[in-house]
């Protein structure tokens, strides 16, 4: 299974959480709503294949807090494809109603397709009959997907004899091969796996060859840059000509001077060790016993290849970082180390005459200044390419 995109509810993650968390081979890009302060649990995230083109699109200011995360996916056939993960938890809650028809209301504006998906608790919902108990305003739910025109395409129990989490589309034909398997780890809800009937746009690949700019000649482009008639090259010429004959002769040298590589292929993601595959393919065997013939033997088997495997990821996970810890290579400990950090670093707070200054401002100022203060004006002499 190599999904172009990942929907997860019930993250419970906090935004201290490293993106490394759902994705430590980078394969995607990762879109958040972590559930603000102390709280516990919610959090919803959806994780788009590197290169896919979309876009976060933001619910009105009074709701920001919820656990909604709206994506918008650039398509083939020229129509936009908008995807909805939300997380409704299981109480009454009337900003939720509030929340669905707001969202319902803007998203119809739009002439594209709208995929409305997640964990909405509503086990009072009959999807085939579009029936629904009024309790905690289940069927006020029901009745706003069909005032908008949403079709249900979950048709099996995702949580016991429950249907917890939906596929709902104003387009039903644009959704296909609806189906559910067994849990993640564990996880107490199926995976929910279906297809889109339209072809996302991905960014042009960008596998051709690379300057290599750890091996260029900076001293041959030093000497070259000297011995260029700039006067010549500049005379007649406005502003815009001048940047332009500039940034040719540039391009000049650097077919010259600097040579080419071409990126490592990326790992593989066949890295797990056949035991943990072996695992993986008996649990998903277990889970489809459980859910043809659901004894009380077959769930406990299931219950048991499950913590199973869950032990044996974490176990390779482990030996991976300790192979990395006991290697005496500070490149891959660092790379390591990099890859698991929220964010990139980037530049510290600065102290200048006793003060510290944090702001990005107040130290854009401090460091121009610093710059300024070392530029030296051409002299108009040769340069010796020796001493650069």
């Amino acid at each position: 299974m190599n999904p172009d995109l990942i929907l997860l509810t019930e993250t419970w993650l906090k935004p201290e959480t490293p993106n490394s968390f759902f994705d430590c081979y980078r394969d995607y890009q990762i879109y958040r709503k972590d559930r603000p302060g102390e709280t516990k649990g919610g959090g919803v995230a959806i994780l788009a294949k590197n290169g896919m083109i979309c876009s976060e699109m933001f619910l009105p200011h009074g709701f920001s807090n919820s656990d909604v995360l709206i994506l918008r996916v650039k398509c083939k056939a020229g129509l936009d494809t908008i995807i909805v993960n939300w997380y409704r938890p299981n109480v009454t809650n009337v900003d939720a109603l509030e929340i669905l028809e707001s969202t319902l209301r803007n998203l119809s504006t739009y002439s594209c397709p709208v995929i409305f998906a997640g964990d909405l608790n509503l086990p009072g919902v009959d999807w085939t009959n579009l029936y629904a108990s009024p309790t905690h305003s289940q069927d006020k739910f029901l009745q706003k997907f069909c005032e908008y025109g949403y079709a249900q395409k979950v048709e099996e129990n995702t949580r016991g004899e429950n249907i917890l989490d939906v596929v709902l589309c104003n387009e039903p034909n644009l959704i296909m091969n609806v189906a559910v398997s067994a849990p993640l780890a564990n996880s107490d809800h199926s995976v929910v796996q279906f297809q889109i009937k339209t072809d996302v746009c991905f960014k042009a690949n960008d596998d051709q060859p690379k300057r290599d700019w750890a091996k260029a000649n900076f001293l041959g482009i030093a000497v070259e840059l000297e011995l260029t008639n700039w006067n010549s090259l500049f005379a007649n010429k406005d502003v815009d000509e001048m940047y332009t004959t500039f940034l040719e002769k540039c391009t000049e040298f650097c077919e010259v001077f600097v040579p080419f590589k071409r990126p490592m292929p990326k790992n593989s993601k066949s890295l797990r060790p056949k035991e943990v595959k072996k695992l993986h393919r008996k649990k998903l065997a277990a889970y489809k016993r459980k859910k043809i013939t659901p004894t009380t033997a077959n769930k406990q088997k299931f219950k048991n290849f499950s913590s199973l495997y869950k032990t044996a990821v974490l176990e390779h996970s482990l030996s991976r970082e300790r192979k990395i810890l006991s290697n005496a290579n500070q490149k891959s400990f660092f790379r390591f180390v990099n890859s698991k950090l929220v964010a990139k670093p980037g530049v510290a707070s600065l102290t200048h005459n006793g003060v510290l200054h944090n702001s990005d401002a107040e130290k854009a100022d401090i460091l121009n200044n610093q710059f300024s203060s070392v530029f030296v004006v051409d002299n108009g002499n040769a340069l010796n390419p020796g001493k650069i």
